[in-house]
C-alpha cells in the first residue's frame, strides 16, 4: 500500500494559506480512510530533523495517520518585531538532492510527498512529490512598492523554489485556472501542462463539520448591534486597509450614519506590525478610533459570525487572482466587493464588483449603496452565489485524489 507523507507548514495566523492547507489535509485523510488505497504519515516542516522521532513514543494517531511530534512549543511572540536582515539574492539553479533526507524518508517508507505549502524540500527529497504554488505575485508589476513581497530578495527566492518545483515535481498544484495559466506563462520552460493540476480554493463552509460553535465571543461583542462592513486580512500593506478608512471618511460626508468598519487579522511579523501601527495612527487622526475596530486574529467561528452579520465584506487587496475571504463571505450570504487585482475577474466572474484598490471613492459609493438599498444588497447576494456553487467538497476531493494515485 502506498504511503503518502504530508508535509505541514503553516500556523492558523497565516490566514488563507492555513485554510488551504487545512482543506487539503482534511481531504487527504478522508480519502485515505474511504479508499484504503494509501496510508498517511504527517511530517513537520524540518524533515531532516525528523529521524529521532520516528518509531518513538511520541508517535501519535491523527485520523489513522502517524503524526511525528518534532518541534518544541513555540516561544512567546515578542512585543516588538525586529526588521529581518537582508536575504542574499538567490541565484536560479537546480537544487541538488539531499542524500541524508532521501535516505531518511526512504527508511520511513514514504512513496510520495504531498506538500501543503510551497517548499524547496521536495526538490531535495529525491522522491516523487506534489507541491502547490499559491500565486506568482512576485512576477507582477505594481504601481506601489510592497515591502512584504519585494524586500529581502523575496522574488529571487520564490523563483528558486518555484522553478525547481516545476523542474522536479511529479505535479505542481495551482489554486485556480488563472493560477495554472500563470505557472505555464512564467515557468513553461521547466514544466508542461500535463504536470500542472488545479485544486481549487473552496470556502471552509463547504467542508463537513465535526463541531458546533457557540458565537459570538466577547471579543467581537462590540460589533454587535451596529451596522458594519468587514475586512478579514493580514495586516500587509498590499491589503490596502487604508483605502477603506478613507472610504469611511468619504461616506460620512454624504451619508448620515454610525456605520463601523471591522478589521481582523494577524500582525505577526515586522512588516505587518509596522503597517498595523500606521493604520492605527491614520484612524486616530481621522477621528474614527471609535468606529474602526481592530479585532486582531480571530478564531474561525468569530470570523463566520462577522461574515453572516456584516452589511458586506470588502477586500481591496492588490494581490490575486485567488483569495479565500470572498468565497467564505459569499458562502455565508454576505455580499462582497474586491480590488481589481490581477486575474480576479477570472476567479470571481459572477456579480462581484471590482474596484480600484487604492481609490477610496468607489468603495465609499459601494458602501453607501449596500447600506441604503436592501434590494441591491439582496441582488448582490443572489448573483454572487454562482461563484461558489461548483466549489463543493466532493469535487475538491476528486481533484486531490487524482494527484495521489496517478
Amino acid at each position: 500500500m502506498k504511503k503518502v507523507g504530508i508535509v505541514l507548514y503553516t500556523a492558523p495566523s497565516a490566514g488563507g494559506g492555513f485554510q488551504y492547507e487545512s482543506a487539503m489535509l482534511n481531504a487527504i485523510l478522508s480519502l485515505a480512510e474511504e479508499t484504503q488505497e494509501f496510508r498517511c504519515v504527517l511530517l513537520p516542516e524540518d524533515l531532516e530533523k525528523l529521524s529521532p522521532h520516528v518509531n518513538t513514543e511520541q508517535q501519535l494517531s491523527f485520523g489513522g495517520a502517524a503524526v511525528h511530534s518534532l518541534n518544541p512549543p513555540p516561544s512567546p511572540q515578542p512585543s516588538r518585531y525586529v526588521k529581518p536582515s537582508p536575504r542574499a539574492k538567490a541565484e536560479l539553479f537546480r537544487i541538488p538532492v539531499d542524500e541524508a533526507l532521501h535516505k531518511h524518508l526512504s527508511k520511513i517508507g514514504v512513496d510520495l510527498l504531498f506538500f501543503l505549502s510551497p517548499s524547496f524540500k521536495g526538490a531535495q527529497s529525491g522522491l516523487p512529490y506534489v507541491m502547490p504554488i499559491w500565486d506568482l505575485t512576485h512576477r507582477h508589476i505594481f504601481p506601489t512598492y510592497y515591502p512584504e513581497v519585494f524586500d529581502n530578495e523575496t522574488p529571487s527566492f520564490r523563483d528558486l523554489v518555484y522553478a525547481n518545483a516545476c523542474l522536479s515535481a511529479k505535479t505542481v498544484i495551482a489554486e485556480s485556472d488563472a493560477g495554472k495559466e500563470d505557472i505555464l506563462r512564467h515557468y513553461g520552460a521547466f514544466i508542461d501542462e500535463s504536470r500542472v493540476a488545479v485544486v481549487d480554493f473552496i470556502p471552509k463552509q463547504a467542508i463537513p463539520r465535526t463541531a458546533t460553535f457557540e458565537f459570538p465571543s466577547e471579543k467581537i461583542s462590540q460589533a454587535i448591534g451596529r451596522p458594519y462592513f468587514y475586512y478579514p486580512a493580514q495586516f500587509w500593506r498590499h491589503k490596502h486597509h487604508d483605502t477603506l478608512i478613507k472610504a469611511l471618511q468619504e461616506l460620512d460626508k454624504t451619508f448620515s450614519n454610525d456605520i463601523r468598519l471591522v478589521f481582523s487579522g494577524s500582525t505577526g511579523d515586522y512588516d505587518r506590525q509596522q503597517w498595523h501601527e500606521e493604520l492605527l495612527k491614520q484612524t486616530h487622526e481621522a477621528g474614527l478610533s471609535e468606529r474602526v475596530l481592530f479585532l486582531g486574529f480571530l478564531p474561525e467561528y468569530d470570523v463566520e459570525f462577522l461574515y453572516r452579520n456584516a452589511i458586506a465584506t470588502l477586500m481591496p487587496s492588490a494581490f490575486g487572482p485567488s483569495n479565500l475571504p470572498p468565497l467564505e463571505a459569499i458562502a455565508c450570504s454576505c455580499p462582497v466587493a474586491v480590488g481589481e487585482a490581477y486575474g480576479m475577474k477570472r476567479f470571481l466572474p459572477h456579480g462581484v464588483p471590482l474596484l480600484p484598490c487604492a481609490d477610496p471613492q468607489p468603495w465609499a459609493d459601494f458602501m453607501r449603496r449596500t447600506a441604503a438599498d436592501p434590494a441591491y444588497r439582496v441582488a448582490l447576494i443572489e448573483s454572487q452565489r454562482a461563484n461558489v456553487i461548483d466549489r463543493t467538497y466532493a469535487r475538491f476531493k476528486r481533484q486531490i485524489y487524482a494527484q495521489l494515485l496517478t
